[in-house]
């Protein structure tokens, strides 16, 4: 039995890395991986963890990125140095034979599993400069230990572009998703007014202001019968902003929907979709994306981050250039008017979906992974020499 420990940056199910990492461990072989999961604070994760029967523990271990605010940053490191040998005699007393780090910001646990000897696997799933707008507190050490995995997995292309120059080696697995959650049969774009919406919480990098502004030169241009809706945290500073924007200058037709938590109400919305945006500038790989296609959307998204990878351009999707709402507006239009071409590209978004990003699949490849990372690792003390970091 291998004993794996995943470590998140984050203590919520709602984020793509926890789920990603929650429909690994619902589908993983039990009977060779026994899971325990390192959290840094308690959250939601915990009760789907228990939903698993999977055992896991709370050390408040930071995330590796800057607040921003030079007195915090000084906190996090001295805070840093006092938990880390707790999470190193964690990893001992549980006697793990493999750490599985489920998101790049957590340096803590690939640290600890480096002075241990442990091997260790390092999950790039976001872009922490450019899609998170954050900084690394030490980036040379950062990519020094993530460098040092045995195996570095980036979520995308486009995620593996954004670490080439620091990290060698890395391999792209896209995540699986539950395809039987999100799959739906249903006829789209068959009466006005076509239901148009956005899913994810209100944030700048989302980009729900171009939709909106698409839908108002659209209204401008006689188009009006087509509904938006925006569906997320609307409890934003950018929330704020769009909200205001639509206010003010009296645009019709837009509904504001707070975050949807049960499933099967969340399913229910998206089967009044006829069309889903991803306006996103930089998604790591855009689960909102994958759910949108198997849910027999068109799907239309900007050409940035891994949507690109995911949508192949009036095949399983659209594309529009990333923040151009003009743009945007007229692929809507183009949609509006060629129903029949849409409905087809729908059909094959939502095959490709399933073809490509089942979860089963990737549990397989996973379990693979683990099963070549420890059948190559002849023993901790051989290899502890070459990675413990001082």
């Amino acid at each position: 039995m291998l004993k794996v420990c995943y470590v998140l940056s984050t203590s919520e199910n709602s984020g793509g890395a926890n789920r990603s990492l929650l429909e690994l461990l619902t589908r993983i072989d039990r009977h060779a991986v026994e899971p325990v999961v390192l959290m840094r604070r308690h959250g939601s994760m915990e009760e789907e963890l228990n939903r698993l029967s999977i055992p896991f523990a709370v050390i408040p271990f930071i995330n590796a990125v800057t607040t921003g605010n030079v007195l915090k940053d000084m906190l996090k490191r001295r805070t840093a140095s006092i938990h880390q040998p707790r999470i190193e005699a964690f990893l001992k007393d549980n006697q793990v034979d493999l750490l599985h780090n489920n998101s790049m910001p957590a340096l803590a646990g690939m640290e600890a599993a480096c002075r241990c000897g442990i091997p260790y696997i390092c999950h790039l799933r976001e872009d922490v400069e450019k899609g998170l707008g954050n900084q690394f507190l030490d980036k040379e050490k950062h990519m020094r230990i993530a460098g040092k995995a045995d195996r570095v997995i980036a979520v995308s292309e486009f995620i593996k572009e954004a670490y080439k120059t620091n990290i060698d080696d890395i391999d792209v697995i896209y995540d699986g998703v539950d395809t039987g959650s999100y799959l739906e049969k249903k006829e789209i774009l068959r009466s006005n007014p076509l239901t148009v919406s956005i899913y994810g919480n209100l944030d700048r990098q989302k980009g729900q202001m171009v939709a909106v502004k698409a839908l108002e030169h659209l209204q401008s241009h006689d188009g009006d019968s087509i509904t938006l809706r925006i569906i997320g945290n609307l409890n934003t500073k950018y929330g704020n902003d769009v909200i205001g924007y639509v206010r003010d200058r009296s645009i019709k037709d837009i509904e504001f929907i707070h975050t949807i938590q049960d499933k099967e109400e969340l399913r229910a919305v998206r089967r009044q979709d006829d069309i889903e945006l991803v306006c996103s500038s930089a998604e790591g790989l855009g689960r909102v994306t994958i759910e949108s296609m198997l849910a027999g959307c068109l799907t239309i998204g900007a050409d940035a981050g891994a949507t690109g990878e995911i949508i192949r351009d009036g095949e399983t999707g659209l594309l529009f250039e990333r923040d151009d709402h003009v743009a945007l507006a007229e692929r809507i239009l183009y949609a509006a008017e060629n129903r029949s071409e849409m409905r087809e590209i729908a059909k094959r978004g939502q095959q490709s979906a399933l073809e490509t990003f089942d979860a089963d699949s990737f549990a397989d490849r996973m379990q693979a992974v683990y099963d070549e990372i420890i059948c190559g690792h002849d023993g901790h003390s051989e290899n502890a020499g070459k990675r413990t970091e001082q």
